[in-house]
């Protein structure tokens, strides 16, 4: 035998079987109603269609962004909601996944000895093309052919671009293995003991006894190993001595709004029953309208972390002025966009004061007076770091692209 020519290998039964069961690119068109030249060709110029750009971030500095458009955001949206999206997300992954959000990540580290906060460096950098290629082979049972063009599709120059529809959908299953290695870790180390894991995005939290502070070293080691970074300034070991903070949310107890804000709204709707909505603003000097408006906003604020209590106080308004409550209002629904925006760091659209606005949203904050105010970097009509109160917002929207 020539021994420059490799002897052809046996394919097993079982290899044959999952060959045959694999899915082909024919396969994702048909069930998508797409036509599979044209998703060919979309694939071969795929890297035409990002524009990048700069992302303020709220501890300083910027990120940078790659954001999909045309074409081929509108392809990633389909397979995002025909393929991605129906792969169940265990229960530990609360970042981009329905129904969950920071504070179903924050409730599940309420009232423990130690919270240890680890951040991810550069999360979607740190995803390559031929993890993005495995997924589909392994999770999807795609073939071959079909997992690189999927692959060419939902990359952008060989990593993960942070801007893609489909992006948070595949990071976060690229990370299940890091979510495993971190689980055994503390499961080896504490069988004994109980300890909360979760993952919002790249934003890991794990809690329990003072033990897990002595897992550290190895929980780094485990990151190191599948492929991300921990930040080196972003470890943070609270103890119950201090304010725990999970994504943004106080669980040292229980979650729950500052006390001024939830006592404030309460003494608000006694006087409204006590007096009427009309002299209690007159003798506070303020407009009924503007009130009113105020006042739902601090109870969407409330129905963040503490919804049993914002439909008592939704209750308690409605008593008093029935008008004012039918479904969510507008500064409810405003609320819950800007936090969605804020967690996806999404550019965001709205008229403030007669005036067009494009910002890139960073906090929510409520000052003393009871305002709900939006802390937000402007990108039009003049860059620049900008506090907008909620009350004044209207036509909010994602924009389609950012103006830059």
């Amino acid at each position: 035998m020539n021994e420059s020519v490799c002897p052809r290998r046996v394919i097993t039964t079982t290899e044959r079987m999952k060959l045959e069961s694999c899915l082909s690119l024919a396969d994702l068109c048909r069930e998508l109603g797409l036509q599979q030249q044209y998703v060919l060709e979309l694939a071969s110029e795929a890297e035409k269609f990002y524009t990048t750009f700069d992302r303020p971030k709220r501890s300083g500095g910027t990120r940078p962004i790659c954001a999909s458009e045309g074409r081929l955001k509108s392809f990633q949206r389909t397979l995002l909601s025909g393929v991605l999206s129906r792969y169940p997300m265990p229960q530990h992954v609360h970042g981009c996944v329905k129904g969950r959000s920071t504070a179903t990540n924050a409730r599940e580290h309420v009232n423990q000895d130690v919270v240890l906060n680890i951040d991810l460096s550069d999360f979607f950098g740190s995803i390559h093309f031929d993890s993005i290629r495995q997924i589909y082979q392994d999770i999807f049972s795609f073939d071959d052919g079909a997992s690189r063009t999927l692959s060419q599709l939902t990359t952008f120059k060989n990593r993960l671009p942070q801007g893609a529809p489909t992006s948070p959908a595949l990071a976060n299953l690229a990370a299940l293995e890091l979510d495993l290695a971190i689980i055994q870790v503390c499961t080896q180390a504490l069988s004994d003991e109980n300890f909360s894991y979760s993952r919002y995005v790249d934003d890991i939290t794990i809690s329990g006894s003072n033990s897990i502070v002595e897992l550290l070293p190895q929980v780094h080691q485990a990151i190191e190993r599948n492929g991300f970074r921990a930040h080196p300034q972003k470890t943070r070991i609270l103890r119950k001595s201090t304010r725990q903070w999970v994504t943004g949310m106080v669980v040292n107890q229980k979650l729950s709004p500052p006390k001024t804000v939830i006592r404030k709204v309460r003494q608000h709707l006694y006087y409204c029953q006590r007096y009427g909505i009309k002299d209690h603003c007159e003798t506070h000097g303020t407009n009924p309208a503007a009130f009113l408006a105020k006042l739902r906003g601090c109870i969407g604020y409330i129905r963040m972390t503490r919804p049993e209590l914002a439909d008592e106080f939704t209750e308690l308004l409605k008593a008093v002025n029935p008008e004012s409550v039918e479904g969510d209002s507008i500064e409810e629904h405003n609320l819950k966009f800007l936090k969605e925006a804020i967690t996806e760091e999404c550019f965001v659209r709205f008229i403030y004061k007669q005036t067009q606005c494009q910002v890139a949203p960073a906090e929510l904050l409520l000052d003393d007076d009871g305002n709900i105010q939006l802390r937000a970097f402007q990108l039009q009509p003049e860059p620049g770091w900008r506090y907008f109160v909620l009350t004044d917002i209207s036509a909010l929207e994602f924009p389609s692209k950012p103006l830059l």
